[in-house]
């Protein structure tokens, strides 16, 4: 549909390719400014819209630099907010592998209490694979 619509609408394509052009100046290392300029003398000369544009170059350059600003201040916003996000649920993932390990680790102490396996206690603490190998032994995960 958007297809169709910029065929049908000279103007509005114009100023498609416009964007897109200064989109792409600015990833060559054009300043905004300069890359609005070139464009604009980029547009074809029988172009309704470049007549326009050169008519108003002063606020279309105002108009598009803000736009641009805007643009990549939300793209940045976006950034930072999904790596806070991340780091959020990082810490989230640790303080709840904690609590798991916590937990399995006072479930296992208890039923070798319950047991009479007091020198199990005292290896589970130091002593990781037999740590483990006690948690499968008792069905604890």
């Amino acid at each position: 549909m958007y297809k169709e619509l910029l065929e049908h609408c000279r103007p509005l394509n114009d100023y498609s390719q416009f964007v897109d052009t200064v989109r792409v100046l600015k990833r060559e290392g054009l300043s905004s400014e300069d890359a609005v300029h070139l464009a604009i003398r980029k547009l074809d000369g029988s172009s309704a819209i470049r007549r326009f544009l050169l008519a108003h170059e002063a606020e279309v350059k105002m108009s598009v630099l803000t736009e641009f600003k805007e643009t990549e201040y939300y793209e940045r916003l976006q950034k930072e907010c999904h790596e806070e996000g991340r780091a959020e649920g990082r810490a989230e993932g640790r303080a709840e592998g904690r609590a798991e390990g916590e937990e399995g680790m006072s479930t296992l102490v208890n039923q070798l209490l319950n047991q009479g396996r007091y020198e199990d206690i005292a290896k589970v603490t130091s002593d990781v694979e037999y740590r483990n190998r006690l948690y499968k032994e008792l069905g604890i995960t």
